[in-house]
């Protein structure tokens, strides 16, 4: 009876897996018609902030095309540094609280809205955020299911989300 049991939990944990799951029952946090889709690019309109539709490694409209990559924070740092002279956009490295922004409180892997942010990875990704306990740790967080932790710069197997801020004129 106990292999049956495991047996059938095992099944239906399995089949929860294979893709995003949201609760109709709770609120979404990150509703679509927060956020203005412009090309490769998200408005979103709560915080100001605008945000590259795909992970570093994917492009096109549903980020089909390429892959997440994964780096370590350094990396991750030195990939989002662009040109302070260069007049063209200025990607960074999100904080904690900006990464969080984006999370989908309703929904587990990935934990963001898939309609602004297609084929997220339901994985860490990295935070410009170090570690104030821990100088050789920077805080990551994981789009699974929304977790945050404070992890070791060193890893490589973290993903990137870039984002900017916006300039009124």
């Amino acid at each position: 009876m106990k292999k049956a049991v495991c047996f059938t939990c095992l099944f239906l944990w399995a089949g929860m897996s294979s893709g995003q799951n949201c609760v109709a029952t709770i609120a979404e946090s990150t509703p679509a018609d927060r956020f203005i889709l412009n090309g490769d690019e998200v408005i979103d309109t709560r915080t100001q902030l605008i945000w590259k539709r795909c992970s570093l490694g994917q492009s096109g409209n549903n980020c089909e095309t390429g892959s997440a990559g994964t780096y370590t924070w350094q990396q991750a740092l030195e990939a989002a540094y662009t040109d302070p002279a260069d007049p063209g956009p200025q990607w960074r490295l999100p904080n904690l609280k900006e990464l969080q922004s984006i999370f989908e409180q309703s929904c587990s892997d990935p934990a963001v809205n898939l309609s602004v942010f297609p084929n997220t990875v339901s994985g860490w990704y990295w935070s410009a955020s170090g570690s104030a306990r821990n100088g050789g740790d920077a805080w990551a967080m994981n789009f699974n299911f929304g977790t945050t932790s404070h992890l070791p710069k060193n890893r490589s197997d973290f993903h990137v989300r870039l984002v900017r801020n916006t300039y009124y004129q």
